[in-house]
């Protein structure tokens, strides 16, 4: 099922065009916005890219390229009709596929609430070392086997989301030993 285009004209505070791209017969969006170190910022339920919406100008305005993906069933992504298609898994390889086509090597990722186990590195690809320099957190935990220091990108990431979205207020990452 795909949500018409015209119920999204005129969104306040949202001026942002969608990107497209086909993945098993569906139609996934995202923004992909600005030029720069690229940061992947993954929303949760029952929100969409427009969660960001505060968010993605200063980064962006900060030299960053920010990349926001709508997940298959919310937003301007198509929803598939199957209650049985919808997993952790499914968005995770969503996502994978994403990061992979759009190529966010060193990507810090943003993550809000169940956006924090799908991009977490014991499902996704999107948090390992070789995609990601390290994940700056609201809402959610992530579980990381590493104890060091997030890299200078991801504390200025972190650093502009509070000023940009009080209500999103950043957490430090959860640390496993090991």
């Amino acid at each position: 099922m795909r949500t018409p285009g015209e119920r999204f004209a005129g969104l306040l505070d949202f001026p942002f065009s969608p990107r497209y791209c086909e993945l098993e017969g569906l139609r996934l969006a995202h923004l992909d916005e600005g030029d720069g170190p690229p940061v992947l910022l993954v929303h949760a339920e029952p929100t969409w890219s427009f969660l960001w919406r505060t968010v993605l100008p200063p980064l962006r305005d900060a030299g960053y390229r920010c990349v926001v993906p709508d997940h298959a069933g919310f937003g301007r992504s198509d929803k598939p009709t199957d209650i049985g298609w919808y997993s952790y898994d499914r968005h995770t390889a969503n996502l994978r596929a994403l990061v992979e086509e759009r190529d966010l090597r060193g990507a810090t990722v943003v993550v809000h609430d169940w956006g924090g186990p799908i991009a977490s590195p014991r499902r996704s690809v999107v948090t390992r070392p070789r995609w990601s320099r390290a994940p700056a957190t609201s809402s959610t935990e992530i579980p990381i086997a590493t104890r060091q220091p997030a890299p200078a990108q991801a504390r200025a990431v972190a650093r502009l989301i509070p000023r940009a979205a009080p209500v999103m207020a950043t957490t430090r990452p959860s640390r496993l030993r090991g």
